[in-house]
């Protein structure tokens, strides 16, 4: 593999699970990267690029709005060194688990995503191209409409959990769900890392002076100018793949509507009975929305 003139690594595999341990996270989300990252720097082609799929929920607890999105850049661990993060992770976990309730991560998943992206982007010797996709459900075209692969994931699975699970409670608010459908994810993937290649920059991407231009738009492609002073520096970027707030709202849905969608499937389809489901829905989606309970509140409610 090493001899091959490969281009480009994509690095897409993780451990989704946000209950697994610290330890467990670290050498399935970051152990990992990292050797794969090593692999590239070994390639014959030493400007392959490495893509890494990250997440979009990599900021602890901050929230972006429509005015004020998220940046698209590493989130501050300060005080906190992510190497040392690191190494807490498959060690003693004390230093680890003091950051990650100091920052409001809410588990070891976007936590160990996010420490992974800092060690990525610490050295300076490889081509790294970082993708946050948001969440990721089932897709709209290919390779058919609502493909959503051999397991459920992510809102599949929730809606799976939700009916097997009717007496858990739940909380389902006006919010437009931060959903992106797969085949968009990986036409955006593909997109990005093979933007506007330089035929005489080997393999040195040419999107440096406007990475947001149209590229639809073939007379502002012809525009494009290639900084050949660049193509020896590894370079290192941050993309988010979501719906932003000018995409049109058919788009996505709320929580609320996707509530309703899985509680009247379940009912009507026998998967719970409906008295069940429709009590269940009018807690998730009136009572508990108004009461804004935390998450300790909801841990209590679940051990009574």
């Amino acid at each position: 593999i090493r001899a091959l003139n490969i281009s480009h690594v994509f690095h897409c595999a993780a451990a989704v699970s946000f209950t697994q341990t610290m330890e467990d996270a670290a050498v399935s989300n970051i152990t990992s990267s990292l050797q794969m990252r090593s692999l590239t720097r070994k390639l014959s082609n030493k400007n392959a690029k490495f893509v890494y799929i990250s997440t979009a929920f990599v900021h602890g607890c901050e929230t972006g709005t429509k005015t004020e999105p998220l940046p698209e850049t590493l989130f501050s661990l300060h005080p906190y060194d992510p190497l040392e993060l690191y190494k807490s992770m498959l060690g003693t976990q004390s230093y680890a688990s003091a950051a990650m309730n100091a920052l409001g991560f809410p588990n070891t998943y976007t936590f160990s995503k996010c420490i992974c992206e800092h060690l990525l982007h610490g050295e300076n010797d490889q081509n790294t191209l970082i993708i946050r996709p948001s969440i990721v459900g089932p897709s709209v075209q290919e390779p058919f409409e609502g493909w959503a692969g051999e397991k459920p994931s992510t809102i599949v699975a929730a809606a799976c959990l939700y009916l097997k699970f009717p007496y858990n409670m739940w909380c389902f608010g006006k919010e437009t769900v931060p959903f992106v459908p797969v085949d968009v994810l990986c036409r955006a993937i593909i997109s990005r890392a093979f933007i506007c290649l330089d035929p005489d920059a080997s393999g040195i991407e040419g999107a440096f002076s406007d990475p947001s231009a149209d590229y639809d738009n073939e007379e502002k492609k012809e525009s494009l100018q290639f900084d050949h002073s660049l193509a020896n520096y590894p370079r290192k970027y941050i993309v988010t793949v979501a719906w932003d707030a000018s995409s049109h709202e058919s788009a996505s849905f709320s929580w609320l509507s996707y509530a309703y969608a899985i509680t009247h499937m379940g009912s009507l389809c026998g998967h719970v009975h409906r008295v069940v489901a429709y009590s269940g829905l009018l807690l998730s989606t009136k009572l508990f929305p108004r009461l804004q309970f935390s998450l300790d509140a909801f841990d209590l409610l679940h051990s009574l």
